[in-house]
C-alpha cells in the first residue's frame, strides 16, 4: 500500500465517522420525555447493538437494554463515547442499573466498563436521589 492509499484511506474513514456522528446526533437529540428506542437499523448495525432505549425526565437521561452484537469488538465503546457526548453537551445526567439479563458475563464486569466513561455508583457521596438507578454520570464540561 502507497502512502497515497493510506491517506484515501484515513480520509475515508474520518468522513464515515463524520456522517456516523451525525446521524447518531440526530437521533440522540430527538431524545424527549416519552424516551427513545434506537430502532434505525443503520444507527444499531453501525454500533453493532441489538438494541438500545433511552428515556428522559428533566436533564436525567437513562440507559436501558444496551446489548451488543458482540463483546470485545469496541462497539459498546464507541457507542457510550458518543453518548457521553452528546450528554456532555446537552447538560444530561446519565443513569444506568448494569444487569446482567441479557448475557452480561457479570455485573461486576459492568460496572467495571462504565466507570470508564465516568460513571460512579450512586450511593455514598455522590448519591443522587432523584434517581433510583444505581449508576451515575454528571456531566463534565
Amino acid at each position: 500500500m502507497n502512502i497515497r492509499d493510506v491517506i484515501v484511506e484515513k480520509v475515508l474513514k474520518l468522513l464515515l465517522e463524520n456522517i456516523e456522528s451525525i446521524i447518531f446526533d440526530n437521533c440522540i437529540k430527538n431524545l424527549n420525555t416519552n424516551g427513545i428506542s434506537i430502532d434505525d437499523l443503520t444507527l444499531l448495525d453501525t454500533y453493532g447493538l441489538n438494541s438500545v432505549i433511552l428515556s428522559k425526565r428533566g436533564n436525567y437521561v437513562t440507559l436501558t437494554n444496551f446489548v451488543v452484537k458482540e463483546r470485545n469488538g469496541g462497539y459498546g465503546t464507541r457507542f457510550m463515547n458518543d453518548l457521553t457526548r452528546v450528554a456532555d453537551e446537552n447538560g444530561w445526567v446519565l443513569v444506568l442499573t448494569p444487569d446482567d439479563t441479557f448475557g452480561a458475563s457479570s455485573v461486576s464486569r459492568l460496572k467495571k466498563f462504565y466507570k470508564r466513561f465516568g460513571f460512579q455508583e450512586n450511593k455514598g457521596r455522590n448519591a443522587d436521589f432523584c434517581t433510583r438507578e444505581s449508576m451515575i454520570r454528571r456531566p463534565m464540561r
